[in-house]
């Protein structure tokens, strides 16, 4: 969304910045990204942005949904905001870092990579957890369950699990694709 159609956003924000004087002015996400750092604009809090996708990736102008000329101008505005009007950015991943270096043109030592602090270790389910997890979603003991978790976004590509689910019950009539997102 356009920053210019939010303008009472932006000013709400910088008045609550002078009220409030804070040190550090976080973003995540290119609208918040853009009001943030344009309100903070003369103000003593350093701004340090996360970015935490890639953006600007090629499979994007897949998606029919995406205006080539609208991306290429976002991309304009998130770049040069971020090298002109942020104290430094963080990233969730190398590859998030090293997409922005490419897409945005920022400098690497203007960028820390802090993954998310996920444990991806947890326990196995037990019998009684798996027995009452079919039971919520109506599966049987029978059904083999492939679950995928991410945004519902073009960039996940869901889209193909699900082709390739259609070709995989001819096989496996009893595969079951759950969606969380």
């Amino acid at each position: 969304v356009a920053v210019d159609r939010h303008p009472h956003i932006q000013r709400a924000l910088r008045r609550l910045i002078q009220a409030e004087r804070p040190d550090v002015i976080h973003t995540a996400l290119f609208k918040s990204d853009v009001i943030g750092r344009i309100a903070s604009i003369g103000q003593q809090a350093a701004v340090v942005s996360s970015l935490v996708n890639m953006n600007y990736d090629r499979i994007r102008l897949q998606n029919r949904d995406i205006n080539p000329l609208k991306l290429w101008a976002v991309r304009q505005i998130d770049a040069w905001t971020a090298r002109h009007l942020t104290t430094h950015l963080h990233a969730v991943s190398e590859p998030v870092k090293k997409a922005a270096i490419e897409a945005l043109s920022l400098p690497p030592q203007h960028i820390t990579v802090i993954e998310r602090g996920r444990n991806a270790r947890f326990e196995p389910p037990t019998a009684k957890d798996r027995a009452s997890a079919r039971r919520a979603f109506d599966l049987a003991d029978s059904d083999e369950v492939i679950v995928t978790v991410g945004r519902q976004e073009y960039q996940k590509g869901q889209r193909y699990l699900v082709e390739a689910m259609a070709e995989l019950a001819e096989q496996r009539p009893h595969a079951v694709l759950l969606l969380a997102g």
